[in-house]
């Protein structure tokens, strides 16, 4: 398993509307040395099935579940634990990135 340079932590929660735009502009960053981790909060919209979209079709992205609701803070945490990359940002899952973003923070 290869660690990735940067860890960009998702935490979600009924975000079904804005994710994909956010996970869209994660996907075509050209910095390409990252993982995604979207970590649902229990969402009772279609976020979970948003995150599982990009999970099943780029390698990059994982989606994480809570069982039970656990908050912003707590649920940032969780997402956090799931890093693995050397350095780590947070993405709200309602925002987007320019496409060098990621290389510049690099």
């Amino acid at each position: 398993m290869n660690t990735p340079r940067i860890s960009v932590l998702v935490p979600a929660f009924n975000d079904a509307e804005f994710l994909p735009q956010g996970l869209e502009s994660l996907r075509t960053q050209s910095f390409t040395d990252f993982e995604v981790i979207v970590s649902d909060d229990c969402s009772s919209d279609a976020t979970r099935d948003v995150a599982k979209h990009y999970a099943q079709s780029d390698a990059r992205f994982r989606l994480v579940t809570n069982e039970q609701n656990l908050g912003m803070t707590r649920n940032w945490n969780r997402a956090l634990r799931e890093a693995r990359g050397t350095f780590v940002v947070k993405l709200d899952a309602d925002d987007a990135l320019r496409q060098d973003a990621l290389r510049a923070l690099a």
